[in-house]
């Protein structure tokens, strides 16, 4: 038996695309695929993994609803909440009469607990709109369509997280709420518009931009993130433990909008001995987790702490781009647009990634806008993990055996089975002469090419930091490739044959500890190595396929990141 599931993530819907030409030209070609799919095998039901709206208002989703609708067609759909759902004009109410929205920066995250705890809480209205315009009228279309597998559906008006339940199938899905500690696009400009609303329109960008810098790590999101902000954030931990003890085959798929990295380092690492991560434990019983928000090409599933396939969704629309007045051709317009199809058997499931193409035509003396959405990945007989008790020492997998005897593979494609003998051959020609990270060793010999699986690897060593600095830095693009190690990586990557499948360009960093340091003292310092350094990833990649416009060529390109303990 199969069951087939198609999952989006990341649509970023406004009001003024319910009548957007472009817009409708892509969701209408998207209706036709999705009609394809389904004839050719049944799709039950859909996953979106957040960021449905632009701003969380309740202007955007019954528009958004309507296109839904139209598209899965008889087809059950569920979802989770992104940042973008957050509709933070509630903030001013929340945070007093002063109205002060620079309050909202220095906010301990426990008060927001504490206020979400609160029967008058006012934290609570910033998922209103999704939840009564979107989540509850999505609820009673979903019961209306005929289905022959009865299915059970929960979800708390207030946590704005639950749980689905496929009886016949043995499926259950858990819907996470990862955004409590967001922040919308409305909490940013609303203390602009408040603060510099008297100001013209150029010295408003400017103090726009530094009132960015000044805030600096107060703006980041990265490493604040949770599944699970306390004991009751998912209420129902009871009725999915049943569920998964009485059936024994059961294939528990988990959605979430921010990936495992996003989230605070305490629920990621546990330095307890005697308990494991709470993101441990629900990927200890998940067999899949499905998540949106960075916006980067579907690659690979990958597989987090050993414990579970992490399928990362790309953006079904990046209004950075779309919205972007520089960008005039469709091209610029939608470079990266994706769905996924996900069909799951007894033992495997298979990958299929589809990507928009756009482009025009000339007909008579017309131009027309052509959308059409093309199968550019299929990854096939991906088998689940075996379901193993979890040891009661939770330490990130480097730390498990001698050094990258078994490295963690958090982001590194499932394909790659020979990915452990293929850096210690890496470690054997270079890395023994590095003891310390951050030493400035960013050149070309850095950089190798490596082939495994019918892949093309670029792996790239201890360099990281460097090269990010060097990409930040420059101001013109001959300038960055003067650099030794970016002028080897673009000839590398503008000398590949045309046509021919990009390379995978993979970062990897090494840190030591000493002889004498205690398991969780290298517990600490790995996940704060980890965190700083995923922050630091997720700049760059942005940098990469924004800064330059020769660089922007590869923004297809997939770039993947880990980082390993060296012990001396």
């Amino acid at each position: 038996m199969k069951t087939r599931l198609l999952t989006l993530s990341d649509i970023h819907f406004k009001e003024d695309y319910a009548e957007n030409e472009l817009i409708n030209g892509i969701i209408e070609s998207f209706k036709l695929k999705v009609q394809e799919i389904n004839a050719e095998h049944k799709i039950d039901f859909a996953l979106l993994s957040g960021d449905l709206a632009y701003s969380g208002n309740d202007d955007e989703y019954p528009l958004l609803l309507d296109k839904i609708k139209s598209c899965f067609n008889n087809i059950r759909v569920f979802s989770v909440v992104g940042n973008h759902d957050v509709d933070w004009t509630y903030l001013k109410e929340a945070l007093g009469r002063d109205n002060k929205l620079e309050k909202l920066f220095d906010i301990p995250r426990d008060a927001i607990v504490k206020d979400l705890n609160n029967s008058k809480g006012k934290f609570k209205k910033v998922f209103s709109h999704f939840g009564g315009h979107f989540e509850g009228p999505l609820k009673k279309i979903n019961e209306l369509i005929p289905n022959s597998d009865p299915f059970k559906y929960r979800f708390h008006p207030t946590q704005k997280c639950g749980y689905v339940f496929f009886e016949s199938s043995c499926l259950l899905i858990l819907l996470l709420n990862s955004a409590w500690y967001s922040f919308g696009p409305g909490v940013i400009n609303s203390y602009y518009d408040d603060k510099f609303s008297h100001i013209n329109e150029k010295g408003f960008q400017t103090l726009k931009e530094e009132v960015k810098e000044l805030l600096g790590e107060k703006l980041s999101q990265i490493g604040k993130q949770s599944y699970f902000y306390n004991k009751d954030h998912f209420p129902y931990f009871k009725d999915i433990t049943e569920i998964i003890e009485q059936n024994k085959d059961v294939r528990v798929i988990s959605v979430a909008h921010h990936p495992p990295f996003w989230l605070k380092e305490k629920e990621q690492f546990s330095n307890d001995q005697k308990s494991i991560s709470e993101l441990n434990q629900l990927l200890s019983s998940s067999d899949i987790l499905i998540t949106g928000h960075t916006h980067s090409p579907i690659g690979d599933p990958s597989i987090i702490n050993n414990l579970c396939h992490h399928v990362s969704n790309g953006a079904f629309l990046d209004y950075h781009y779309i919205d972007n007045q520089l960008n005039e051709t469709l091209a610029d317009k939608f470079p990266s647009n994706w769905f996924t199809v996900i069909d799951i058997t007894n033992n495997t499931f298979n990958i299929s990634s589809y990507r928009l193409n756009s482009q025009q035509k000339v007909v008579g003396r017309q131009t027309q806008n052509v959308f059409t959405w093309e199968k550019i990945g299929f990854v096939e007989s991906i088998k689940f993990l075996p379901k193993e008790p979890v040891a009661a020492l939770n330490l990130p997998p480097a730390l498990k055996s001698s050094f990258l005897d078994q490295p963690q593979v958090d982001v590194v494609p499932v394909s790659i089975a020979n990915i452990s003998d293929l850096i210690v051959i890496l470690k054997e020609q270079r890395l023994k002469e590095f003891d310390n990270h951050d030493e400035d060793i960013s050149d070309a010999n850095n950089l190798y090419e490596i082939s495994s699986d019918n892949e093309t690897y670029f792996v790239i060593i201890n360099t990281l930091i460097n090269s990010f600095k060097k990409l930040s830095m420059a101001t013109e693009f001959s300038e960055l490739v003067q650099d030794p190690f970016w002028g080897s990586l673009y000839s590398k990557l503008t000398s590949l044959p045309k046509g021919s499948k990009l390379p995978i360009i993979a970062f990897y960093d090494f840190i030591s500890t000493n002889d004498g340091s205690h398991i969780s003292e290298s517990d600490k310092i790995y996940s704060d190595f980890y965190q700083k350094q995923f922050a630091l990833f997720q700049s760059f990649k942005h940098y990469f396929f924004e800064k330059f416009e020769e660089l922007y060529t590869f923004t297809e390109l997939n770039i993947i990141y880990d980082c390993f303990i060296k012990k001396k």
